[in-house]
């Protein structure tokens, strides 16, 4: 006889590893490439010490004076560890029609954990691109703004989740906040959010922005992702006017002479070629060495570099990443496009420089009486809470770099 504890024994036994292998190892790739850290952590804050200066070795003669250790600036990143949680429901009605049917049993939990695992995977692997902001859409920037009200709005694929006579707010892709906008109607047909005013007029052509449901909702309380060490100002509590923190900026190329004023009429492209990759990862090199294990953007500069490459030689050269992950390899260098990362930005990785500090890995929220699946008071369905206490920091940021607001989309008017 199936029943409510049989329920919760199998999640406590059986769906917590199940859930913990998927969503560590199959969520995205450098989730695979970096180590998980649980040293430090000092109660519920995570505190590494953090320092951007070498010293080096010289050649002397036998007789000069040894030379002096040059003093090292060391700084602390501490953070408090954020609250990631995932929540499942079972219905009593679904759960008394499975009783007297282990395998309908199985099949309900099996979907249900199936549903939590892609939730959870899609919100960290968003989670890992962006600096901690509750961000609810990213949009290239291809609204007709030189039209009057109401012709005005902006492409998205992610149409189907606004709402109509609701405000939302724009943030430049430095997560600076720039405007809020109304949304007057929705253009299924074309994919197409119809505004109550131009949505970032006067912005650059090419950028990207981002959308939020609320001015700067939950601010802080997704965990760090990569963008987190691209601020101009601050690399998490640092402040980099600081000089003993100035050396902890990463690399960041940007085209000197990309204004508005220069970049070339509406309806023209910006070509990304493969001379202009490998001039930026040489400038990288440069700047931070050979520390670039990973490579990663959204699908834009991908499909722009694998068409220079068949142009000029027969094959793209692919490779296998832990988890069944695929990318093209560039120089030897994984090339991994994901749909989640912030667009018109590539980023150059060295993942040993990152990690997963946490507490301990994901486990089930249990009540005072030990049980995980517990009845919603009021409500005729339990529930299951499932929690990791985490961030995901880099520890040397300046051997990270990435190209900045590359134009590769054609714009329409």
């Amino acid at each position: 006889m199936i029943s409510v504890q049989n329920a919760d024994s199998a999640l406590r036994s059986t769906c917590i590893g199940v859930f913990s292998n998927l969503v560590n190892n199959s969520t995205n790739p450098i989730l695979n490439m970096t180590a998980k850290n649980t040293k430090n952590i000092s109660g519920k804050r995570i505190v590494q010490p953090i320092s951007s200066n070498i010293n080096k070795a010289i050649a002397m003669a036998e007789d000069d004076a040894i030379t002096v250790a040059q003093h090292a600036n060391f700084s602390v990143i501490d953070l408090p560890l954020k609250n990631i949680y995932g929540t499942m429901n079972i219905t009593d009605k679904a759960l008394r029609t499975s009783i007297a049917n282990t395998t309908e049993f199985a099949n309900l939990l099996s979907d249900e954990m199936e549903y939590l695992i892609k939730s959870s995977q899609s919100k960290l692997n968003g989670m890992l691109y962006l600096n901690g902001m509750e961000i609810f859409d990213i949009i290239d920037f291809t609204c007709s703004h030189t039209q009057p009200p109401p012709n005005v709005g902006f492409v998205t694929k992610n149409y189907a989740f606004y709402e109509i006579g609701k405000t939302y707010y724009a943030y430049d892709n430095n997560f600076n906040y720039l405007q809020s906008f109304t949304v007057n109607s929705i253009n299924a047909s074309q994919s197409k959010i119809m505004t109550s005013n131009a949505v970032l007029g006067n912005a650059d052509r090419g950028a990207s922005f981002y959308i939020a449901k609320a001015l700067d909702h939950k601010k802080g309380l997704n965990i760090n992702g990569i963008e987190s060490i691209f601020n101009n100002t601050t690399l998490y509590n640092l402040d980099l006017a600081d000089t003993k923190n100035s050396g902890l900026k990463p690399f960041v190329y940007k085209e000197p002479d990309f204004t508005a004023a220069s970049v070339e009429p509406r309806g023209k492209a910006w070509h990304f070629t493969e001379k202009q990759m490998f001039d930026a990862l040489e400038m990288y090199e440069e700047k931070c060495g050979k520390n670039c294990d990973y490579i990663v953007s959204n699908g834009e500069f991908k499909n722009r570099l694998a068409d220079d490459i068949k142009a000029t030689r027969q094959n793209v050269d692919t490779m296998e990443l832990a988890g069944g992950f695929k990318a093209m390899s560039i120089s030897g260098i994984p090339f991994y496009t994901d749909e989640k990362c912030c667009p018109n930005n590539l980023y150059f990785i060295n993942t040993p420089s990152w990690a997963m500090y946490q507490m301990g890995d994901w486990q089930w929220m249990a009540g005072d009486d030990a049980k995980i699946l517990k009845r919603v008071h009021g409500k005729p369905y339990y529930t299951a809470t499932i929690a990791k206490y985490c961030d995901f920091l880099c520890s040397k940021p300046f051997l990270n770099g990435k190209i900045h607001n590359y134009v590769l989309t054609r714009y329409t008017v």
